[in-house]
């Protein structure tokens, strides 16, 4: 199949160094920088177009936008008004939130519109294109659009699934919970850390590890058996000297660690791993204490 990425930026050089790999024809890519354009040229050995509406090949069988969320619907409507894309040609997007169906009315002339969205976090660097091979991929769009995806990815990624367009933004919620949301409990952790009299920097780096081994558990042991620590156990004592070292050293992050502590309680109730009645304790140490007045 022959292929256009637009949006060569991190998702979109993973993907095209996913797809040379895997024997597929890209007929170019476009960066809207100098600097982005040249770092595509450089990871695919193909000359990147500068711009948001480059120049398509008529013969491109498959034009994936990688750009942006706010500028998908915009360059595929102007390549369409202006650079006459071919009615056999299949358009699709690497959002996580948006519908397919923006494609749709912006170009409404084309065969068919997907999207395809890899629950990934791209570095930049040379591992992104094992990465883009070890993702799950999550596919949706009108019926020719999204079976071409499939068609084009289960070959040679980890697992190809659907997501239909009414379930995208709860979809995308729950990576950027699990993605984005795991950098700020980092940074939560990280400044507890440093009210403990390590450095922020130095903090981080030593809760590294540890995450990593939690991720192996969650992959592992999965859930609700990945939890360890004194909540799991029904050690209250613990967690109530946690809660006054917040309250002492650290007030901004009472709150977080009680939103947290909930949900390992029930992780805890499902698991069977505690006492219930040292979890019931648990449970009205974490009410904030208007509830427990």
């Amino acid at each position: 199949m022959k292929i256009y990425i637009v949006g060569a930026g991190r998702m979109g050089r993973a993907l095209a160094g996913l797809l040379q790999k895997s024997g597929h024809a890209l007929t170019g890519l476009s960066n809207r920088t100098p600097h982005g354009a040249s770092l595509s040229s450089r990871a695919t050995g193909l000359e990147a177009h500068v711009g948001v509406a480059p120049p398509i090949p008529k013969d491109t069988e498959l034009i994936w936008f990688a750009v942006p969320d706010d500028q998908i619907a915009s360059c595929a409507s102007r390549l369409w008004q202006e650079n006459g894309l071919s009615a056999d040609a299949v358009l699709a997007h690497g959002s996580g939130a948006l519908p397919s169906s923006i494609l749709r009315d912006a170009a409404p002339g084309v065969a068919a519109v997907g999207s395809a969205h890899p629950l990934q976090a791209f570095s930049g660097g040379e591992a992104d294109i094992e990465a883009a091979c070890q993702a799950w991929w999550f596919v949706g769009g009108e019926s020719i659009g999204a079976s071409t995806l499939v068609t084009l990815l289960t070959p040679c990624v980890a697992h190809v699934g659907r997501i239909e367009d009414e379930a995208r933004a709860l979809y995308h919620g729950a990576a950027v919970l699990a993605s984005n949301g795991l950098v700020a409990l980092a940074s939560w952790a990280a400044q507890a850390m440093d009210a403990a009299g390590l450095s922020k920097d130095e903090g981080l780096q030593a809760l590294i590890p540890l995450i990593r081994g939690t991720l192996d558990n969650l992959e592992e042991r999965g859930l609700p058996d990945a939890q360890t620590g004194p909540i799991c156990r029904g050690d209250h004592r613990i967690v109530q000297s946690h809660l006054d070292a917040f309250q002492e050293r650290a007030s901004g992050l009472d709150a977080p660690y009680r939103l947290l502590a909930t949900e390992l309680v029930e992780l805890a109730r499902r698991a069977a791993t505690a006492d219930p009645n040292d979890l019931a304790l648990i449970t009205r140490m974490l009410q904030p204490k208007t509830m427990k007045d």
